[in-house]
């Protein structure tokens, strides 16, 4: 009775630090993003120029890691990308900074080409673009499949 207890608690244990590891993995990339949006000048709080835009790629960023399926993780992945060409071009006057914002779209534009082309290819495969069930059906594979979807 009490070795099951003990067990009990031991798995509730793993379970709560799975879930603080989880969220760990969801807010670190958010909270880095945030540190390098704001850090070359400080002026999120005290506004500026591109005050809104970094506050929108905070967000954006948010909504990238936060969420539930490849749908929303890909809205995610535009605001994103909209964002870095914002930021990027902001300084629209210089040529170096406008060109380096047509090659921040030029290469998110070849991203979503991939992003799509993998999301094409998980729902043809589980038929859900939902993370759980697609972890869930990926879990249920052979392992000589497995190696087949690392390739793609």
């Amino acid at each position: 009775m009490q070795r099951q207890r003990r067990q009990g608690v031991r798995k509730r244990r793993d379970e709560a630090a799975n879930g603080l590891a989880a969220e760990a993995f969801r807010f670190a990339p958010t909270g880095l993003g945030r540190m390098l949006i704001t850090a070359p000048d400080g002026r999120v709080l005290t506004g500026g120029p591109g005050t809104a835009v970094r506050a929108a790629a905070t967000a954006t960023l948010l909504l990238l890691v936060l969420g539930g399926n490849f749908i929303v993780m890909f809205a995610g992945w535009e605001c994103v990308g909209l964002c870095s060409y914002l930021l990027i071009g902001f300084w629209f006057r210089k040529k170096s900074a406008s060109d380096a914002g047509k090659k921040a779209f030029i290469v998110n534009r070849i991203g979503d080409f991939g992003f799509i082309l993998g999301m094409l290819l998980i729902f043809s495969l589980f038929g859900t673009l939902n993370f759980q069930e697609v972890a869930n059906a990926a879990s249920l594979l052979q392992p000589e499949q497995h190696w087949g979807l690392i390739t793609i």
